[in-house]
């Protein structure tokens, strides 16, 4: 179930950005459909980073271990 929820977010139209949360506690956010590529076990996500270069780092999560996505709220 996690790949189509992620797949169904990823491809809304119109876009709704999104936050991933997995098991292990961490959390990620999707402003942008090309800031995450789904494959069926494995969803690579980028994050941007903070400071001088203001660049951007690929995060791999497994699909499986996704426990919740949800929209993020304006100003949340």
């Amino acid at each position: 179930m996690p790949y189509d929820e992620l797949r169904r977010f990823r491809e809304a139209q119109p876009f709704v950005p999104f936050r991933i949360r997995t098991t292990d506690g961490q959390q990620f956010e999707v402003r942008h459909p090309e800031m995450m590529a789904l494959f069926r076990h494995v969803a690579v996500i980028g994050v941007p980073e903070e400071g001088a270069n203001e660049g951007v780092s690929l995060v791999s999560v497994a699909v499986i271990h996704v426990v919740t996505v949800q929209p993020v709220r304006p100003g949340g």
